[in-house]
Order: C-alpha cells, then sequence, then structure tokens
C-alpha cells in the first residue's frame, strides 16, 4: 500500500481497518490510507469511499476468538 499511496499523493489521515464482517472462522477486514482525491485500484488493492458522518471507534486486548463480542457492542452503539 505505501508504493501505490505514494504515487497518488501523502495520506491525508492516519490508517483506517474497517472490519465488514467477523466470523467464526473467517475475518473479513479492510486496510486503508484515506487521500486527498478519489482514485482508481490496481492489482489486489481497490479503491473504496467511506461516507462522511458519525463513527464508533473501539480497542480490543485480547484474543481473536473474542473479537466478535467487540463488534456486537459496537454495532449496538451504532443503533443508538
Amino acid at each position: 500500500m505505501g508504493s501505490y499511496s505514494k504515487a497518488r499523493g501523502a495520506p491525508v489521515g492516519p490508517p483506517v481497518t474497517r472490519f465488514h464482517s467477523v466470523e467464526e472462522d473467517m475475518v473479513d477486514v479492510e486496510a486503508g490510507l484515506p487521500l486527498a482525491e478519489a482514485t482508481v485500484g490496481e492489482g489486489r488493492i481497490t479503491a473504496s469511499e467511506l461516507a462522511g458522518g458519525q463513527v464508533v471507534s473501539t480497542y480490543h486486548f485480547g484474543p481473536y476468538d473474542k473479537l466478535n463480542l467487540v463488534g456486537g457492542s459496537s454495532q449496538s452503539l451504532g443503533s443508538q
């Protein structure tokens, strides 16, 4: 991702991790760097966009098999 983003300008914020789903045997996660302008993916890198708005941020200290407990808590906060 480093050389990809360097060719498209410096990141305009900290790295982002987005968990799409956490299943018992699989985690669907997206890692990214915020860029000032929209871009196109290349190879295994795809471009995506996060809508603006409020977010829920959490920290998890513990084993991966308990990560699904954090996701459930975060999702319930988002519905309040």
